[in-house]
């Protein structure tokens, strides 16, 4: 059965994803949010293109490549025109259609992370993805009234820290480390310290005494 197809056979899809108090509003929240979730199973795979393109990119950039622009655009843009999705959006309800783009976003982010905790960056990658995840930021905000920066926090947060100064310039360990914690009242990590040292052996130029003496 196609996307479309899942869509129109059963019209609860289209009932008020806020539900109600009694029994049969709860059942049928609990059709309508399984119906969601396999028309976001559905439309992955118009996605895998995309990721298949993350997942073979090399993620290595020159000063020259990054003067010019580097790898800005590509993947992004074509992921976000993906998301648009105009043929399903007439067929759900406002709710039930906010409710479908943050459930595809969360399985696509999921899968993003994955791709790209697999990757050898340069800083200056590192400073291309944190651009590339802002326009991906943007373009979701077009899709939904609901706040989304929290869903994207975790890409936003590896691309961070991919994008600091090489170790052995000076005062780049101290740059990390101002940013780095709950109390710093700059940021809310949502990566364990575990993550963030996974995320800091991603960049070759920082070494592995480097990354485990941080005091994270």
């Amino acid at each position: 059965m196609t996307v479309t197809a899942k869509l129109r056979a059963p019209s609860r899809v289209g009932l008020n994803c806020a539900g109600g108090h009694d029994q049969d509003s709860l059942r049928l929240q609990v059709i309508s949010n399984k119906a969601l979730e396999a028309v976001a199973d559905g439309l992955l795979p118009r996605l895998r293109p995309i990721l298949e393109e993350v997942g073979t990119a090399s993620y290595q950039l020159s000063d020259a490549d990054y003067a010019c622009g580097g790898l800005e655009g590509g993947w992004v843009v074509r992921l976000a025109g993906c998301l648009q999705l105009q043929l399903v959006q007439p067929l759900l309800t406002p709710a039930c259609w906010e409710g479908l783009t943050l459930l595809l976003l969360y399985k696509l982010l999921a899968r993003l992370e994955v791709l790209l905790g697999r990757k050898v960056f340069s800083q200056l990658r590192g400073l291309q993805l944190d651009k590339d995840v802002r326009s991906l930021v943007a373009a979701a905000r077009q899709l939904t009234s609901r706040p989304i920066r929290d869903k994207f926090a975790r890409l936003t947060q590896m691309a961070i820290v991919l994008g600091y100064g090489h170790c052995a310039e000076p005062g780049a360990v101290e740059e990390f480390l101002e940013d780095w914690g709950d109390d710093t009242g700059h940021t809310t990590w949502r990566l364990t310290p575990s993550e963030v040292r996974a995320v800091l052996q991603q960049r070759p130029d920082f070494s592995r005494d480097t990354i485990a003496a941080l005091p994270l």
